[in-house]
């Protein structure tokens, strides 16, 4: 019996160290991880200050035609909430994104504290109504300023109905253009009846609401007929009748007769 009593003494030690050990481990990890966090959160800390890690730099990557880099700069300036570590990468993009002919604006970190934003600005292929422009890629855009682009076709119409208006304005330029024929204007009026306008002595083409591009290749078809009188020449045009067309003359001066024939002789070549 006492080394039954020596057994269970021995394991009774030996589990107490095993505890005591246990113990010990566990405090140590606990002061490690304790460490370890505070570390963390003072890396934290310090790299969220806005003090520190500040932006310094921001370059502006692109062409710049319409922009200035200046106002660019100054626009993203004003938006950076952060420093390098916590600025609003999305937020400064949309800041960029929302100025006046910026068509597309990417942001990217510089390091140590800078910001670098790459932009693309709007190339207009037309205007549309009496303040905005269609860029290359059928967009409407309002930049609010910029220089006179009058020499660019001018299309209008309802806002919604604006890539309708392109696509209607592409479709007439394939038919006219063999024609000799440049279209200044086109577009719907407010009965949505479609009108176009050409640099030929500011002849206008009614075209109505329904069966549009039928009624365009018959006013391309009997074109070259109208131009047939050299002392007259088509000033409107009304296309809108099931069979044939309303037109009303203008008289052309003896200067501008050699224009109508050199226009014939043009569609000759083409047909």
């Amino acid at each position: 019996m006492a080394a039954a009593a020596r057994k269970r003494a021995q394991s009774a030690t030996a589990s107490r160290h095993k505890r005591k050990g246990m113990v010990l481990r566990l405090t140590v990890w606990a002061g490690m991880a304790i460490v370890l966090s505070s570390g963390v959160l003072a890396s934290y800390w310090h790299l969220s200050d806005p003090k520190n890690f500040a932006l310094r730099d921001i370059k502006v990557i692109g062409e710049l035609r319409h922009l200035d880099a200046a106002q660019l700069q100054s626009a993203v300036a004003e938006s950076v909430d952060g420093n390098f570590f916590t600025v609003d990468m999305q937020a400064v993009r949309a800041r960029v994104r929302a100025l006046p002919w910026v068509s597309q604006a990417t942001v990217s970190r510089s390091w140590p504290r800078g910001l670098s934003i790459r932009v693309v600005e709007h190339l207009p292929v037309a205007r549309w109504g009496g303040d905005g422009y269609i860029n290359a890629f059928g967009e409407l855009f309002r930049p609010g300023y910029g220089p006179d682009l009058k020499h660019l076709v001018r299309l209008y119409g309802r806002d919604r109905n604006a890539a309708q208006v392109i696509d209607m304005y592409r479709a007439a330029v394939r038919l006219v253009e063999p024609l000799g024929l440049t279209i200044s204007s086109l577009g719907t009026d407010e009965r949505q009846a479609w009108i176009v306008v050409f640099d030929d002595g500011g002849l206008r083409l009614a075209l109505g609401r329904s069966d549009v591009l039928m009624r365009l290749r018959r006013f391309a078809d009997v074109y070259p007929q109208l131009l047939a009188d050299s002392s007259r020449r088509p000033e409107r045009v009304d296309a809108r009748y099931a069979q044939g067309m309303a037109v009303t003359w203008r008289m052309v001066a003896t200067e501008d007769r050699a224009h109508t024939a050199a226009l014939r002789k043009k569609q000759g070549g083409a047909a």
